[in-house]
């Protein structure tokens, strides 16, 4: 089920514009994947990592109907984040990332951290019409 989210949101600071809390994309403990965003009617957007995780991968992964996901992926075959997966600089906690503009062709997007989490983790998530 993915978390509804308004035009509110679209400042990249820790708070909102108007102080309402961003949509939180959460990571139960034992699982990688977050619930899914819906992005219908944004163009742009960043995410703020929890303060604590396990993994430090990350993957973006999109899906049209919420049932069929894929990973973003560039021209040669690398995730969109290749730098976060293993390829460059771990990612850091309590840090926010752009949303590269690909994922929002898409209705839904969540996160995928590559194993699982020793807790709950919450993504706060900031997007921009």
């Amino acid at each position: 089920m993915s978390t509804a989210v308004t035009d509110i949101q679209r400042d990249t600071n820790i708070n909102s514009i108007d102080g309402t809390d961003p949509p939180i994309a959460t990571i139960v403990g034992g699982d990688g994947t977050t619930d899914s965003i819906e992005l219908a009617g944004f163009s742009g957007g960043s995410f703020k990592t929890p303060s604590a995780l396990t993994n430090t991968t990350l993957t973006l992964e999109v899906s049209m109907d919420e049932s069929t996901w894929f990973t973003i992926r560039d021209p040669i075959d690398r995730s969109v984040l290749a730098n976060w997966a293993g390829d460059g600089p771990a990612l850091a906690v309590n840090t926010i990332y752009a949303l590269p503009p690909e994922v929002f062709y898409y209705r839904y997007i969540r996160l995928n951290v590559g194993g699982v989490e020793a807790a709950g983790r919450e993504f706060e998530i900031f997007l921009r019409s």
